[in-house]
């Protein structure tokens, strides 16, 4: 039995970007991988599912897609479907994109639990870019990043990053807990700020950030001076957050 080809060019490059990503805009793919004529043919011959969403035309990965990348020994890959689920993801892969732009390293998405293509990816691991992670290592010496193989743990200049839109993205009250629950002793291992991405900045997600920050600062002031940590050292930020329009 013959195996159908892998399309070529700037197509097979659209195709793996889909695959890896779960869900990518047309419009991100445009800007790219250059006009939609280029890779078009894979949404009408079956490979890609455009969805219709309010984010515009959203792309993922159709069974058929993933059969022939599997018949080629590539993958498997994390199948999104679901129009909620795709809009979310290709969300997602915008912020990433954006930190990307600034030096940022994606090491690793954490997956809320399930099987592949089955657990929804509730935040990132980031790298910081390479000089603020040469300052970081030599002013505050941490726990090594760990190596290939091994077991998952928080390390200096590697934040975790959110970034959803559901439902109107994260609120005030779920930012809260973000720094105050989950990641509370985080943000001293990584010496550099939890980073939120969200649709709009509500009034009261506003109030509570200027409040928050206030507060931090005015602690670390009477307790080691302005503008410093124990030893003179410069402080880090607490918490990033950052509006990134649907």
């Amino acid at each position: 039995m013959t195996t159908t080809p892998l399309p070529a060019g700037a197509a097979l490059l659209v195709l793996r970007d889909v695959a890896d990503a779960g869900a990518l805009t047309a419009a991100a793919i445009t800007r790219q991988r250059g006009p939609c004529l280029n890779w078009n043919f894979l949404i009408t011959s079956g490979l890609l599912t455009s969805l219709h969403t309010v984010r515009g035309a959203v792309l993922v990965l159709s069974p058929r897609g993933h059969a022939l990348l599997l018949a080629h020994g590539l993958g498997p890959y994390n199948r999104v479907t679901g129009v909620e689920r795709a809009v979310d993801r290709s969300y997602q892969q915008d912020a990433l994109a954006l930190l990307r732009g600034q030096g940022y390293q994606v090491i690793e998405p954490h997956r809320q639990g399930g099987p592949l293509g089955h657990g929804r990816i509730v935040r990132y691991t980031v790298q910081v870019p390479d000089p603020q992670l040469t300052q970081l290592e030599d002013v505050w010496p941490g726990r090594d990043h760990p190596f290939p193989g091994q077991s998952f743990h928080e390390s200096l200049g590697r934040p975790s990053v959110y970034a959803t839109c559901a439902r109107g993205g994260r609120d005030r009250r779920a930012v809260r807990e973000l720094i105050e629950t989950v990641h509370r002793l985080h943000v001293d291992i990584w010496r550099a700020p939890l980073i939120v991405f969200v649709p709009e900045l509500a009034p009261d997600l506003r109030n509570y950030l200027r409040r928050r920050a206030a507060q931090r600062t005015a602690a670390l002031d009477q307790q080691f001076g302005p503008g410093q940590l124990h030893g003179g050292r410069p402080r880090w930020g607490e918490l990033d957050v950052r509006v990134l329009p649907m």
